[in-house]
């Protein structure tokens, strides 16, 4: 059996689906799957694969209907793939570095490790900015340490096509299982780091592309996907009682911005009114009293910002709004 899929997840992106395609057979290595995942896809996808189906390594499998991006990972994962590692590459991102499989490979057999990553170029489509990811790491690294720092590199901790994922622990923690959830490789990424030591691979192996409105840009307009963005970095912290310290939480708090998470979903969902997001949020303050307390504290100091900046008037009956907020707490059934 192979040791590791390539999962490549599609939708109409027949024309940049080739060169990744390419840039993974172009590897030193083949003790590799390939597995594409075509979400209905209705431009000609298919026949990019057409030339590619002598290629043994290679399985092609195409939904009736789109079942959505993260239903679509989960089915290539669990029900198409069959190897002990797995890697996610969009159809629009590429290998650069021919040996990284080889080299993965051979890391992962000297050591006992939960996950690895290397680094790789982004490149914005829009502007044709092409940046690095500024990590100095390299070698073995303690999950914990990893965890902990998350939101500490910059412009971001990875990019999903250099990261190669454990399947028990995909399987342990039920990942993808959220379709809402559009930062679930980054719940799975923070878990594994609970699980044992990591591998930063110090050499850059691959170009990520961002093109048009990103999934953050998205996220911060939709109750659905701002909940769900929430839930990736909440249930890690969840996951954490008992293997972190409180002080090691703290700082994955801090880190991760998870209060400014938590009042942003509360703002959204309350101007939105959404009855699934409200009582998924009521989960969040029962759940998490002291998190949420914070969070709803920093949005009034934040409001109160605002208004003595915008509106000098109404901030200086500011008691009295404070007063009302406090009544409008107790009486709203769920969140605040």
């Amino acid at each position: 059996m192979k040791k590791i899929s390539i999962i490549i997840p599609t939708f109409n992106r027949a024309d940049f689906l080739d060169q990744a395609i390419k840039s993974i057979l172009s590897q030193t290595s083949d003790d590799f799957e390939i597995i594409i995942s075509d979400n209905a896809s209705t431009d000609h996808t298919s026949n990019v694969i057409e030339k590619y189906k002598t290629d043994h390594r290679i399985h092609y499998h195409k939904n009736e209907t789109n079942i959505g991006m993260v239903a679509n990972w989960r089915k290539a994962i669990f029900e198409h793939s069959r190897c002990e590692w797995f890697i996610i590459m969009s159809d629009d991102d590429y290998f650069i570095d021919n040996n990284y499989i080889s080299d993965a490979l051979q890391i992962l057999e000297e050591h006992q490790l939960s996950l690895l990553y290397a680094n790789g170029y982004i490149l914005n489509t829009r502007n044709g900015k092409m940046t690095t990811l500024k990590n100095s790491a390299n070698g073995v690294l303690n999950g914990i340490d990893v965890f902990t720092s998350r939101g500490t590199i910059t412009p971001q901790d990875f990019t999903l096509c250099n990261v190669i994922f454990k399947r028990s622990i995909a399987e342990k923690y039920n990942a993808f299982s959220e379709r809402a959830n559009y930062s679930c490789d980054t719940e799975l990424f923070l878990n594994s780091c609970l699980e044992g030591n990591v591998y930063f691979h110090n050499r850059i192996v691959s170009t990520y592309r961002i093109h048009g409105m990103n999934l953050i840009g998205q996220v911060e307009h939709n109750t659905e996907l701002t909940v769900g963005n929430l839930n990736a970095f909440l249930s890690p912290y969840e996951n954490s009682k008992g293997i972190l310290s409180d002080a090691q939480q703290k700082k994955y708090v801090q880190n991760t911005g998870l209060i400014s998470m938590i009042r942003q979903a509360c703002i959204v969902t309350f101007t939105s009114k959404d009855t699934t997001s409200i009582e998924n949020i009521n989960r969040i303050k029962n759940k998490h009293p002291a998190l949420f307390e914070k969070a709803t504290q920093s949005l009034l100091y934040k409001t109160e910002l605002y208004l003595k900046k915008n509106n000098p008037l109404i901030y200086s009956k500011y008691s009295i709004l404070s007063s009302l907020w406090k009544r409008i707490k107790i009486k709203l059934k769920y969140t605040f």
